[in-house]
């Protein structure tokens, strides 16, 4: 089910669709968001993400894998964020995300330059990787403001 089916679903029946998708399945919510911002993601519309279903019961059963990356790597900064309920940039998104998700940037990190990246590209993700590996866990301590 695309995304913006379940948010036809929720408007009729006067729900909150990201309380609905947060409720449902948080973590892989969050790390979309932390994907599009490493993977600069220019193209994560309604219809780029949504849920697997049990046809049988109806029941949404979790977010599918990410797909249709075809306007990544991005080297934009303030990229918006087509999967927030705020009026935010993907940084923004992943700022917010990565205290909710663990991640682990450390493959990331340590891989060599992909050879269909240039070398600007390839540094954006890392520069995006190195900067949320530095923000991971740090709200919890206070040692970040909002």
């Amino acid at each position: 089910v695309p995304w913006e089916d379940f948010q036809v679903y929720c408007s009729y029946h006067d729900k909150n669709e990201y309380d609905m998708v947060k409720g449902m399945d948080a973590a892989n919510y969050y790390k979309m968001q932390i994907a599009d911002y490493v993977l600069g993601n220019e193209d994560r519309h309604g219809a780029n993400f949504g849920f697997f279903m049990n046809n049988k019961s109806g029941q949404l059963m979790g977010l599918y894998p990410l797909m249709d990356h075809d306007h990544a790597f991005s080297e934009d900064k303030d990229i918006p964020s087509q999967t927030s309920e705020q009026d935010e940039t993907l940084q923004q998104a992943a700022y917010e995300a990565i205290n909710h998700a663990e991640v682990s940037f450390d493959n990331v990190l340590g891989m060599k330059k992909p050879e269909d990246l240039d070398d600007a590209q390839w540094d954006a993700v890392l520069q995006r990787c190195r900067e949320l590996h530095q923000r991971v866990g740090m709200e919890e301590y206070g040692k970040l403001d909002k």
